[in-house]
């Protein structure tokens, strides 16, 4: 059997469809995800759960899979994690994206595509 999966499949879980949520409305990151697929209408908000609740030194992936208006991840309210130390842009575009690393103490943006 021919195994077609890329190492960042591997990486993030999709090897195995593990950690991968596809999402149309509000939602809070769970930390069993790793890869969350936008495919909603509308304005919305992916609100990160803290980092000490999400596997210390693992990455998730927010992609914009389809749908229109523009999805804003936020950080949780209230609290010391309340304030992002990433910017906060909206995910409006199919293809737009966030790479997020939590480090056990902090989410960091590793890499985002906004339009």
């Amino acid at each position: 059997m021919h195994n077609s999966h890329t190492s960042r499949d591997i990486m993030t879980g999709a090897e195995s469809a593990v950690g991968i949520t596809s999402v149309s409305a509000a939602y809070t990151v769970l930390p069993t995800d790793r890869v969350i697929n936008l495919t909603g209408g509308g304005t919305y908000t992916v609100t990160l759960c803290s980092p000490s609740e999400f596997p210390a030194g693992k990455h998730l992936h927010i992609h914009k899979a389809g749908g229109t208006g523009e999805v804003t991840v936020s950080t949780p309210t209230g609290g010391l994690f309340a304030t992002p130390v990433f910017t906060v842009d909206g995910l409006t575009a199919a293809g737009d994206y966030k790479l997020l690393f939590n480090t056990g103490f902090d989410w960091i943006e590793i890499k985002e595509q906004t339009t």
